[in-house]
């Protein structure tokens, strides 16, 4: 569970690195993601602090890793991590139906409060797209009667100069 931390790593280390922008809603929404998943880890059945500090090490740097994939090729490292909590999801539940590993419910709490953080992530996101590909729109709707009315008014002065010319 505690690679769902991921997303909150890259985001971290993304504007550590200035390649991500702080923002105190992402922000606020990662801290609700780290606050599931702790609740999630705490209420483990085999809570082991060693363990624990491992996986933290492992996030820590294969967040780096993204980051510095995302600078290399510029595309979103916090988004394909998102995505890939879910995967984990599955994971845990496969492993809860088929394995019957043991789900405290304190585990479910962390987990519900995590994917809540994750659904208000995917929210916010889907709602910036929409707002950039409206503002973008608006500027070619602009710029679409910003030529026309130009193409008028130099239709209207051609005229005007035959006319004083005839």
């Amino acid at each position: 569970m505690l690679k769902a931390l991921m997303p909150v790593a890259v985001y971290s280390i993304g504007v550590m690195l200035k390649k991500d922008t702080f923002k105190s809603d992402t922000m606020g929404n990662m801290v609700s993601i780290s606050i599931g998943v702790a609740i999630a880890a705490y209420g483990e059945a085999k809570f082991d602090t060693w363990g624990v500090m491992l996986q933290l090490g492992a996030v820590a740097f294969e967040a780096t890793r993204l980051v510095m994939i995302q600078i290399l090729l510029t595309s979103k490292a916090l988004t394909m991590n998102v995505a890939g909590v879910v995967k984990d999801w599955l994971l845990i539940a496969f492993s809860w139906s088929v394995i019957k590993d043991t789900v405290t419910p304190v585990n479910l709490v962390g987990y519900g409060l995590a994917f809540l953080g994750v659904a208000y992530y995917n929210h916010a996101k889907l709602q910036a797209l929409k707002a950039n590909e409206a503002q973008k729109k608006a500027s070619q709707a602009a710029d679409e009667e910003a030529g026309r009315l130009l193409e008028e008014r130099e239709g209207e002065n051609g005229a005007k100069k035959n006319e004083s010319q005839g």
